[in-house]
């Protein structure tokens, strides 16, 4: 069979080369894939496309994801490119269709111009930098800018292009969304102080009362067993938080229902909002609480990684009852001037805190 790749520019990691696919002596090349194959070859540089985009449609058995991997290795570009994708209803997918932002304001053009050069968000954001001479940091607040005014001004100018694997792989991580950051707790946007299940994708369950974790939790385990899906559930309750009655409510109902694949996990940093937590409600002793609740208690130091994932291992081997991690943590570990500070606890750094920060933990874990 030709050659089809269209990666012979790219470098891949290794990781990505072992996602690779690779055929099999007992491969046949199909009518399909080599028509398929050459379609998306002659195609990835139509200036009018960027990219192809491939839906697999076809029955259980029909031979769509065989067909995907072969793609894969055709094309050399790693399998999770060319997937099924549960939400996709048993369709195969290689590529993806992504937002893409447009504007006849003067202004704008440039900017524009400059995204559209590159194909990365990496390279997009060294484009902006360069093209006006500002640090990174100003560059991410220009994009996310020209996003935000060209959503408001033109609500209809969001269309949808081909686009690369490599910006597909950077939304799927949530780069793109960091600049989405830039308005947090603005009016009108979606990534509100308490999240909204309605507005912010992957959010199952709207917070901001304190203490109803755990019951969502509950229901979510016991949905678990009772379905017979076998998946686990793992619920983040603050100390401070669980001075709410709720807490103890649940917990009285994780134990009736012997949920042992619920795993609490109890950021126990001594901090709350409003200061210490024994001086707030005096609270104490929370592994002995948990017990008396019937739940099996595992003590450990949460800011000692190993610690926690060794935790997480032995809380899968307890039956017949729920486990709680109390997780003894230091708020602001690693950064000189949050260490042990309440004040942290809903504030956010300004540009030179931030950079002293990133400076402090980088140093102290190599990053």
């Amino acid at each position: 069979m030709e050659n089809f790749s269209l990666t012979e520019n790219r470098t891949f990691s290794r990781l990505e080369k072992q996602m690779i696919w690779k055929k099999p002596k007992s491969h046949r090349t199909s009518a399909e894939e080599w028509r398929i194959a050459s379609e998306i070859k002659g195609n990835w540089q139509d200036p009018e496309m960027k990219i192809s985009n491939v839906l697999l449609e076809g029955d259980a058995g029909s031979g769509k994801t065989q067909l995907a991997k072969a793609l894969s290795a055709d094309l050399q570009l790693p399998y999770t490119k060319v997937t099924c994708f549960a939400d996709m209803d048993k369709s195969d997918v290689f590529g993806a269709l992504l937002p893409v932002v447009d504007s006849n304001k003067e202004q704008d053009q440039e900017l524009l111009e400059a995204i559209y050069q590159t194909d990365t968000l990496e390279a997009v954001l060294t484009l902006i930098q360069n093209h006006y001479g500002i640090d990174p940091f100003s560059a991410k607040e220009k994009l996310a800018e020209l996003v935000q005014r060209i959503e408001a001004d033109y609500p209809d100018a969001i269309h949808y292009s081909y686009y690369p694997s490599e910006i597909v792989r950077a939304i799927e991580k949530g780069y793109f969304e960091k600049e989405r950051l830039l308005t947090f707790r603005n009016i009108e946007s979606n990534l509100q102080g308490h999240p909204d299940m309605n507005k912010v994708p992957g959010v199952d369950m709207t917070s901001g009362s304190l203490g109803q974790g755990l019951s969502v939790a509950n229901g979510m385990a016991l949905a678990s067993k009772l379905n017979g899906d076998g998946y686990r559930v793992y619920c983040l309750l603050g100390d401070g938080e669980i001075e709410e009655g709720q807490v103890w409510e649940a917990a009285m109902t994780s134990n009736k229902y012997k949920l042992d694949n619920l795993c609490v996990i109890v950021d126990n940093n001594n901090l709350q909002i409003d200061g210490k937590i024994e001086e707030v409600k005096g609270l104490t002793n929370i592994g002995d609480k948990f017990k008396s609740f019937g739940f099996e208690v595992l003590q450990i130091d949460g800011n000692n990684i190993e610690e926690l994932l060794n935790a997480f291992n032995v809380a899968k081997q307890i039956k017949g009852r729920p486990t709680v991690i109390i997780a003894k943590t230091i708020k602001g570990k690693g950064v000189s001037f949050m260490e042990n500070k309440v004040e942290w606890h809903g504030r956010a750094p300004k540009e030179e805190e931030y950079k002293q920060a990133i400076e402090e933990l980088s140093k102290k874990y190599a990053m």
